[in-house]
């Protein structure tokens, strides 16, 4: 657990470094892969351009927790990506857990999730992030 802890505080920092925005949603049966890459067209299709975001998630018993850090544009069009991405089906639920600015009920969040953590087995992905900008590709 303390690599798990580690990684969280990392992307916490990140989190709350890169947007005063955040959206954490629970989904289930998630192929995180291509829901992460739908997320970024998604967002310049909405948009117009490629926003600055960050972008952490882990899996849990219930589903896996998606956190995104970004402005209220992207915060504006999340619910909307999560609809879009069921009926594409590349997740076959998503929940609402917390949409908000504030940072001490983003880090009870990440908390939730850590505690709440457990591999997929497989070496499956079961934890990751990334920081994604206007710049990257």
């Amino acid at each position: 657990m303390p690599n798990i802890q580690l990684k969280a505080e990392k992307h916490l920092a990140a989190l709350q470094l890169k947007g005063s925005h955040y959206s954490v949603y629970r989904v289930t049966d998630a192929n995180t892969i291509k829901l992460t890459r739908f997320l970024r067209r998604y967002l310049i299709k909405q948009l117009g351009h490629r926003p600055h975001y960050h972008l952490y998630w882990l899996h849990t018993s219930q589903g896996t927790l998606i956190y995104i850090s970004s402005d209220m544009a992207v915060r504006r069009v999340i619910s909307q990506f999560y609809n879009e991405a069921t009926a594409l089906q590349h997740c076959s639920t998503a929940t609402e857990v917390y949409v908000g600015s504030s940072k001490r009920h983003l880090a009870g969040a990440i908390a939730f999730g850590v505690e709440s953590y457990k591999p997929k087995g497989n070496h499956a992905h079961s934890i990751g992030g990334s920081v994604l900008t206007g710049v990257n590709k």
